[in-house]
């Protein structure tokens, strides 16, 4: 869907050279990049179980123990 707004944005198929298309695809490559870190970093590593972190925080967020 993205890729399709973006070049018909730009005036169709034909009308796109190889730096638009691959500028297109970098930076839809980098913002799902970007966006998985800050979901990780705002998600997973502020995960605390009484100090500890990794794995056993996350699961003890979505267990039903927890609650």
């Amino acid at each position: 869907y993205v890729m399709k707004s973006i070049v018909a944005g730009n005036g169709g198929m034909g009308h796109f050279d190889t730096d638009f298309l691959v500028g297109s695809v970098s930076l839809i490559f980098w913002t799902l990049l970007i966006i998985t870190t800050i979901k990780y970093v705002l998600i997973a590593l502020r995960a605390d179980n009484n100090g500890e972190g990794g794995i056993f925080a996350l699961y003890t967020l979505v267990s039903p123990a927890s609650h």
